[in-house]
């Protein structure tokens, strides 16, 4: 099913917008990640695209709003939205039973969707007495009892333990993509969000950076906010323009560099002359005997190679570090945002 989000604005009691003007379209089994930190909308955003919260603008299910295709649009919270004081059977069976699908089918569906979540063994106990793990897998579950065309999914595995959050993931990740339905997935976890989607909503608190790929993310990121929220081990170092004879360098931590190339991608000359932000990933700084005397303040191994960060500011990512260094900055993978808004400030 189709999802289409036009000028969707949501603004606080006390004035303070969301979001504004938000638009964006899903297709036919598409998968969006709502990322961000607590705070950022994403939950009002989803309900929002539920119904559940009062906005302005249009959302739009295969060409219709969500009250002529209700049984279409499924939404599972944070919090499970599950009744403490029924078990997990009744939890599980009710979309059906309001619905007023037959006894037989209920309780095939029912416990089909406990034996897939590992639930059989606590179907018949209250709600309120399940671990954590359980309440979630309780709300995951349901996605199997009732059919629907797109899934609202509100930060699920939030609270979980790391290794146990991991785990789940996986297996969501694996039966939302099977499944072909379309998707909206909240997490405040990057690699869920980079790993999950198709597409990428980006959002800190009152603004939404970017929607884009995850490889337009984490390549193309528009702001300094993005490029830091794609890459755990992107970093910005103060900057000069300059230009002279003809060409254009980067004046920075007592080094000049030549940037030439980037001269013509400046979205307006302005800037030569002025402080601009570097941006970079730690993969793209590289040892280099002519390069930028760097003392190291820590090299930590992560993720199957070495997180250094250097005394002046620079990070690098890639092999052991020594206690004192030589490095440099890969030209073509230099990024430039503006010094105030952090907005990128190169053209394509």
């Amino acid at each position: 099913m189709k999802v289409e989000v036009k000028e969707l604005t949501k603004i606080y009691s006390y004035g303070k917008a969301v979001f504004e003007n938000l638009s964006f379209a899903l297709s036919d089994g598409e998968i969006m990640s709502l990322y961000g930190a607590e705070g950022s909308g994403k939950t009002t955003l989803l309900k929002c695209l539920a119904g559940a919260e009062k906005c302005e603008g249009e959302v739009l299910f295969d060409g219709s709003p969500l009250a002529k295709k209700p049984d279409d649009v499924m939404m599972i919270f944070s919090d499970g939205a599950l009744f403490d004081n029924w078990t997990v059977f009744d939890n599980l069976a009710y979309p059906l039973k309001i619905r007023k699908v037959d006894k037989a089918e209920i309780a095939r569906r029912t416990i089909n969707a406990a034996n897939a979540f590992c639930l059989n063994s606590v179907l018949y106990q209250k709600v309120k007495r399940l671990t954590l793990e359980e309440r979630k897998m309780t709300s995951l579950a349901r996605m199997l009892v009732r059919d629907f065309e797109v899934v609202l999914i509100d930060d699920i595995l939030k609270g979980l333990p790391s290794e146990t959050r991991k785990t789940l993931f996986f297996e969501l990740s694996d039966f939302l993509k099977k499944s072909k339905k379309t998707v909206i997935y909240s997490t405040s976890d990057r690699y869920e969000a980079l790993s999950i989607a198709d597409k990428v909503l980006f959002a800190t608190p009152y603004e939404i950076k970017q929607i884009s790929s995850p490889e337009e993310l984490y390549f193309k990121p528009q702001s300094y906010w993005a490029l830091e929220a794609a890459d755990e081990f992107a970093f910005s170092v103060k900057a000069k323009l300059i230009e002279s004879s003809g060409k254009l360098y980067l004046e920075y931590l007592g080094f000049k560099q030549d940037v030439t190339p980037l001269k013509e991608r400046l979205v307006t000359k302005k800037y030569i002359g002025c402080d601009v932000l570097i941006g970079m990933h730690g993969t793209d700084v590289v040892l280099s005997d002519d390069g930028i005397e760097c003392e190291t303040v820590s090299s930590s191994f992560v993720s199957g190679a070495y997180f250094t960060k250097y005394s002046n500011g620079i990070c690098r990512y890639g092999s052991k570090a020594k206690a004192k260094e030589k490095v440099s900055l890969k030209q073509d993978k230099i990024m430039l945002f503006d010094i105030s808004s952090e907005s990128g400030i190169l053209k394509e």
